[in-house]
């Protein structure tokens, strides 16, 4: 993808050597699976259950981690998201009595570890970091042992989106366009924590999961690059012939730079490039100086276009 050409970019990925890959999922258990992980485990699930007469409860973590930044197929920092999703397929687990199961999506405040994070502890440091000191309150009113998050402090406390999960094959997708556009604006992409709001059991499909094409799909659509820039300042020396251009840049993008003397064409169509892999300097300008190309010509036209 080439972000800076389009007005309009859509990213996917399912962590199958798409655009960025740092993508992570698992569940977390309470009680006699608090301090367990199951990172690696190809079914997330959520669901209340009392099993021997003891209460269970099963949550699930998202993470698309690695999609702001500069980097090709990523979103760039400052852009507007048009849309953001997030679809997840069911498995055999889900079992809602014929009927549907809801579940709300929140954002995460904390930052997680796929491999680590546990009904108590988000990643182990150290500083370990804590996930939920105060009880977690279950849907049925049953105590819970302390651990799976506070909301409004490990989490955010009103869902971006309820959606429900059935029986059988059909995905559910969530609106995440907010979390999404916070990450853009800078905020911690901690990814997704999914809450059941009902008592029968749902398995989703990991990012583990052997069948590729179900696993966990985030959709973006997104515009307004905030790298776009202009040329913010033009010298010419005439007893050197030289002629400096400035604009603002990033470290480590790289440029072209394309000269004519008539306006009314495109860069395509322009007389040349001076240069077509010129890197950027150091800090948030970048300044080229360049002999005049055509030293007949009563007027020039110059544009920078990033690579």
């Amino acid at each position: 993808m080439a972000r800076t050409l389009r007005p309009t970019s859509s990213l996917s990925n399912k962590r199958t050597g798409g655009s960025y890959s740092d993508t992570a999922a698992t569940y977390i258990q309470e009680r006699n699976g608090a301090d367990d992980n199951f990172g690696t485990d190809t079914v997330l699930k959520l669901e209340e259950e009392y099993r021997n007469s003891t209460h269970l409860i099963f949550q699930t973590l998202v993470g698309f981690f690695d999609l702001i930044g500069d980097n090709p197929g990523q979103i760039p920092l400052g852009a507007t998201i048009n849309s953001a999703t997030l679809t997840m397929w069911p498995t055999s687990e889900t079992n809602s009595g014929g009927g549907a199961n809801t579940v709300g999506i929140h954002q995460m405040l904390k930052p997680w570890v796929e491999d680590e994070a546990t009904w108590t502890v988000l990643e182990l440091g150290p500083p370990e970091s804590k996930f939920g000191d105060a009880a977690f309150v279950a849907t049925t009113g049953g105590e819970v042992a302390p651990g799976g998050g506070e909301a409004g402090v490990d989490y955010a406390e009103i869902a971006l989106d309820d959606q429900t999960v059935s029986d059988g094959s059909d995905p559910s997708t969530w609106n995440v366009t907010a979390a999404v556009q916070s990450w853009a604006n800078g905020d911690l992409n901690a990814g997704f924590y999914l809450l059941f709001e009902d008592l029968n059991g749902i398995g989703l499909q990991s990012d583990d999961s052997a069948n590729l094409e179900n696993r966990p799909l985030l959709s973006v659509d997104f515009s307004g690059d905030p790298r776009a820039f202009e040329i913010t300042q033009i010298t010419y020396d005439p007893d050197t012939e030289m002629i400096t251009l400035v604009w603002p840049s990033r470290e480590a993008d790289t440029y072209t730079v394309f000269w004519d003397t008539d306006l009314d064409t495109d860069f395509e169509g322009f007389a040349g490039d001076i240069t077509d892999d010129l890197g950027a300097d150091p800090g948030d300008f970048t300044t080229f100086t360049f002999p005049n190309p055509d030293t007949d010509a009563d007027r020039m036209f110059f544009t920078v276009v990033k690579n």
